[in-house]
């Protein structure tokens, strides 16, 4: 192998060659890394919209269960009537809820009311997103105001 002079410089073949295959693994690993967290926050980024949303219809459905005087449950659907006199009804079809015959929130896995007395109690779920994992499940109790109360 052939020395260089002393007055020149420079990197031989064999060092140019693995600094590049340690720049392509480095690159590769990274690229990889990169891939992964922006599939990782699309992710998060819907789960983050579907609770928003679940968060927003049990305040909603809150607010109409507060200003209620009366309440019929049946399955998957809840009547709800007001002082003045307009109904509001909350219904599951198929996995959307719909209130006044609007889609307020999909995809829905479960939307159960009970009644107890003037005590209504309310649980709404997510559906799962995967096979296998639960969905997100809150749930709300609200005492109807009676018909003296409101006056």
């Amino acid at each position: 192998m052939n020395r260089p002079h002393p007055g020149q410089r420079g990197f031989t073949l064999i060092e140019l060659m693995t600094s590049i295959a340690i720049v392509a693994v480095l690159g590769t690993s990274l690229f990889g890394l990169a891939r992964r967290a922006s599939a990782d926050e699309q992710r998060l980024g819907a789960d983050h919209r579907a609770l928003h949303a679940l968060r927003t219809t049990l305040t909603t459905l809150e607010a109409d269960l507060r200003a209620a005087i009366d309440c019929e449950v049946r399955v998957g659907r809840l009547d709800l009537s007001r002082r003045d006199g307009d109904p509001i009804v909350w219904q599951l079809e198929g996995n959307r809820l719909l209130r006044d015959r609007r889609e307020f929130l999909a995809p829905l896995g479960a939307f159960h009311a009970e009644l107890d007395g003037r005590l209504v109690q309310v649980a709404l779920e997510l559906a799962p997103r995967h096979a296998g994992r639960p969905g997100t499940r809150v749930m709300t109790s609200i005492r109807l105001r009676t018909e003296e109360s409101t006056r």
